[in-house]
């Protein structure tokens, strides 16, 4: 049982899931016995997965700000193909491959598992029981068909036939007598694939340049003001405790509220929404000091503060991500440090430091532009606070500045989702598409012409995503 790649060099030994011969319980049918085994326990020996749940929190083996789950929910109205998958991503997860393969990390496993999935919905919607069904070439031209019903692009085909070959490699140890041939994934997937493999887009310079433009400009204004924007949102923070404080005092006066249930339990929804009505402050009043500083944005009530410091967020991340070319991945790790300035033959260069992943962990930096600075400025001081209190899956992420409190009544998160809260800003600011961008998206996406035909509409916002950040703008 290798858990190499799984566990900290400081993790409780005690604490370790035990071997147990789950093949046997599964063939067995001792299903009790299976359901019973532990998947996963963190640190302080608490159990976060069982065998027996459709949803396995893996956070303690994965320490990432998500992605951190195996989920088997979607199967759950076929339980015996759910736990022959169930099977299949345990030996995975603690790499019980017969050929003694080196052991892969937890992410690879998440991303085998999401593929797998795929031959799984198939056998799920043609009611058959096992990955054996694929080895009967009717059902497999069932499959192929699927597979080109659904467009999958060639690398996700060939994905797929990957982990299907790692379960055949691995039929010793589950012992599921599949009886597939093994698949010449690449071949396979270059013939059933009507799709080649789409190159990221090339932003069109109208856009870009209206989109970085717009980054730069907020971030510029708002760094100015940027301790009373962060005094604004600690004191819409204590006004709220304060509310809560107030309103429990009420309660315990004897007050009676609508959030109350006849059988003692409390509508939370309704018991937050309360205590916002017994603030010692009006919002309004807490919020017009930065208002005047920033009379082109209307900032009137909490839900626009919050809007206006998510546009800040996310245009301190446009600025990072497209002036340095960095990965999703790299950003996430910068910090209030991470910025610096170097010299080399007479001329200064502008630079970010970050973890990467590409050839191993391990920190690299990157030339970026002169508002980077400004920008990891900015993002220093409006999460100085949530940055004291947010919880880091892992080391790696420590003290990074992508941190957001979602909600006033829970604690601070790191940011996830950075595609939709992206595209969210182009859609806020009127990024629109127009047909002179559609016909150059064209011509400079020439390999990439179903990805323009997907994601790129006339009269819609730029469907903006963080790999576009990989091809840095002209600085």
């Amino acid at each position: 049982m290798d858990t190499s790649k799984l566990y900290l060099p400081d993790f409780p030994q005690q604490h370790k899931v035990k071997d147990v011969d789950v093949v046997t319980l599964y063939h067995e049918r001792r299903f009790e016995e299976l359901d019973a085994v532990v998947v996963c326990k963190d640190k302080d020996g608490h159990v976060t997965a069982t065998f027996e749940q459709n949803n396995w929190d893996c956070l303690p083996f994965s320490r990432r700000k998500c992605y951190n789950n195996l989920n088997f929910e979607e199967f759950n109205s076929f339980p015996t193909l759910q736990r022959e998958l169930k099977l299949l991503s345990f030996g995975w997860l603690f790499n019980k491959s017969p050929k003694q393969k080196k052991a892969i990390k937890f992410s690879s496993v998440r991303t085998r598992l999401d593929n797998m999935k795929v031959g799984y919905r198939f056998l799920q919607e043609n009611n058959h029981n096992s990955l054996e069904c694929l080895s009967s070439s009717m059902v497999w031209v069932e499959f192929e068909r699927f597979l080109q019903k659904g467009s999958y692009a060639q690398g996700t085909i060939e994905s797929i036939f990957v982990a299907i070959n790692t379960a055949i490699n691995d039929e010793s140890w589950h012992k599921l007598n599949l009886g597939i041939t093994p698949i010449k994934s690449n071949i396979e997937a270059t013939r059933i694939s009507f799709h080649e493999a789409q190159q990221t887009l090339v932003i069109p310079e109208r856009l870009c340049d209206s989109i970085y433009g717009k980054a730069m400009k907020l971030v510029n204004h708002a760094h100015t003001h940027r301790q009373l924007i962060l005094d604004t949102e600690n004191t819409l923070q204590k006004n709220y405790i304060e509310g809560v404080r107030n309103l429990e005092k009420k309660i315990k006066q004897g007050k009676h509220y609508s959030f109350m249930n006849e059988d003692g339990s409390i509508d939370t929804d309704k018991f937050f929404s309360t205590a916002q009505e017994c603030q010692p402050l009006k919002v309004k009043n807490i919020i017009v000091p930065l208002a005047m500083k920033v009379p082109h944005t209307k900032l009137e009530t909490g839900h626009d503060f919050r809007r206006y410091l998510t546009q800040l967020i996310n245009a301190c991340y446009i600025i990072c991500g497209g002036f340095s070319g960095m990965r999703d991945s790299e950003i996430d790790k910068l910090t209030p440090k991470s910025y610096y300035k170097d010299s080399f033959e007479g001329r200064d260069f502008h630079m970010l430091q970050s973890h990467t992943f590409k050839l191993g962990n391990q920190r690299e930096t990157w030339v970026t532009a002169p508002s980077s600075k400004i920008a990891i400025e900015l993002m220093s001081t409006l999460t100085e606070e949530w940055r004291k209190e947010v919880v880091y899956p892992d080391k790696k992420y420590k003290d990074s500045i992508w941190v957001y409190r979602a909600n006033r009544s829970k604690p601070p998160t790191l940011i996830t989702g950075w595609n939709k809260r992206l595209q969210r800003f182009c859609k806020q600011f009127n990024f629109i598409v127009t047909e002179e961008d559609f016909v150059e998206c064209f011509e400079s996406n020439p390999r990439s012409l179903n990805r323009v035909k997907k994601d790129v509409t006339v009269g819609s916002p730029w469907h903006i995503t963080t790999h576009q950040f990989t091809t840095p703008p002209k600085r």
